[in-house]
């Protein structure tokens, strides 16, 4: 099995149990992880699955790390835009919920507040939808190009 093989089964099963997890809302999400830090299980399960979307846009498309057109060139660049903000994601939502359970509060400071869960909510819709939208312009781009060899 070559490596981009092993790496899209790796990232393809992360993603599929961290949705599996979040979704049935499994009891495990809310286990301490991290004592120390009052991490529970779920923000590092979401940390998985969150990391696992851009990674899967790697191992199915290869070639975006060799563009070859300017559309191409921008697609690797909005890729590791998405991929750094997976990677910071947990980091970002820490700072607007001041916790690592990323619980919220209707209070006057901005940190923590309703305020900032919204903000949190934007950042993690985002962060999840952005690696989709490169897949789609890779998609579109292939589907563009071939339709010109025509």
């Amino acid at each position: 099995m070559t490596t981009r093989k092993l790496g899209l089964m790796v990232s393809l099963v992360a993603f599929c149990a961290a949705s599996f997890l979040l979704v049935t809302a499994s009891p495990v999400l809310i286990l301490p992880a991290i004592e120390s830090f009052e991490m529970p299980w779920g923000t590092l399960i979401t940390w998985i699955g969150m990391l696992s979307l851009p990674s899967l846009v790697y191992f199915v498309f290869p070639g975006l790390m060799d563009p070859k057109t300017r559309f191409q060139r921008i697609l690797k660049w909005l890729w590791m835009l998405s991929l750094i903000f997976a990677v910071f994601w947990p980091f970002f939502s820490f700072f607007l919920a001041g916790n690592w359970s990323y619980n919220f509060r209707g209070q006057e400071e901005f940190r923590g507040s309703s305020r900032a869960s919204a903000y949190f909510w934007d950042l993690t819709k985002g962060t999840a939808i952005f690696p989709l939208l490169v897949f789609l312009g890779i998609l579109l781009e292939r589907f563009i190009s071939r339709s010109k060899e025509k």
